[in-house]
């Protein structure tokens, strides 16, 4: 799920009605016991915010998530594109708890353009800056990520497309896991608008769980991704040799996470 909140009771009400958040992609692949994950947006806000995303995490602990700077790769997603394209002539193709007092600030990260958060735990939540922390009203309204970690990344006003925003987190989820609820203006809607290119790797046919249990299709790229782009610029995220997939949620679906199962 993205969930957005700005610093401050003005700056949340200025968000709320001027924040725009399109175009979102992401990548997901598993190894072993651990997830990577992707993403990326167009966003413009008024004013400065933060994007929390909830994650399946199996283990409790400061450094369980490592973030990875995909700096040097910000066309990531036009590359995953381009493996889709179909092939044109002679082969080519185109209640929170309130930490102790005493507890610790979450350590901050600098991950290319952005810094980044992790708090381990619902409970860990009184430990991130203040200026953008949620009421305990959302965190009521999503009993299913009681039990999840969470990254945090700060993000600047105005309109861009930023980087691509990545991590790798050991996972107790079976499934590999897209956060893909909306939670823009303070508020869980049954319901929310979605613009979303879902890619990932796996060697297996895939089940897609999409919100709702809607149906989707389900591409194959036509190339691997090694013959995109360069997979090592990805640090680990992208696997050479295997088999790439892509999903599109567009329009109106239940506000709910999405999963795939292999």
């Amino acid at each position: 799920m993205c969930i957005m909140t700005a610093a401050g009771l003005r700056a949340r009400v200025e968000a709320r009605r001027a924040l725009s958040v399109k175009s979102t992609r992401l990548f997901a692949r598993r190894s072993r016991d651990h997830q990577y994950l992707v993403y990326q947006m167009a966003i413009d806000a008024p004013v400065d915010v933060a994007m929390i995303l909830p994650l399946p995490v199996s283990v409790v602990a400061e450094d369980a998530i490592e973030f990875l700077d995909l700096s040097a790769i910000p066309q990531l997603f036009d590359r995953l594109h381009a493996c889709f394209e179909a092939p044109i002539s002679r082969g080519g193709f185109r209640g929170v708890p309130q930490a102790a007092a005493a507890a610790p600030r979450l350590v901050v990260h600098s991950v290319g353009a952005f810094e980044a958060s992790w708090v381990p735990s619902l409970s860990d939540m009184g430990r991130l800056d203040e200026r953008f922390r949620l009421d305990d009203k959302v965190w009521r309204d999503l009993p299913q990520v009681a039990d999840y970690g969470f990254a945090v990344f700060k993000l600047a006003a105005g309109a861009h497309t930023i980087h691509p925003m990545a991590m790798k987190f050991p996972t107790k989820d079976p499934a590999l896991y897209f956060p893909t609820v909306h939670v823009h203006d303070g508020e869980v809607h049954r319901h929310a608008q979605f613009d979303h290119e879902l890619y990932f790797q796996c060697d297996s046919w895939p089940t897609v769980e999409a919100p709702g249990g809607q149906k989707v299709e389900v591409a194959s790229g036509y190339v691997r991704p090694e013959q995109r782009l360069d997979v090592e610029k990805t640090r680990g995220a992208v696997a050479q040799g295997v088999m790439l997939h892509r999903v599109e949620l567009r329009g109106t679906f239940a506000n709910a996470d999405t999963r795939v199962r292999t």
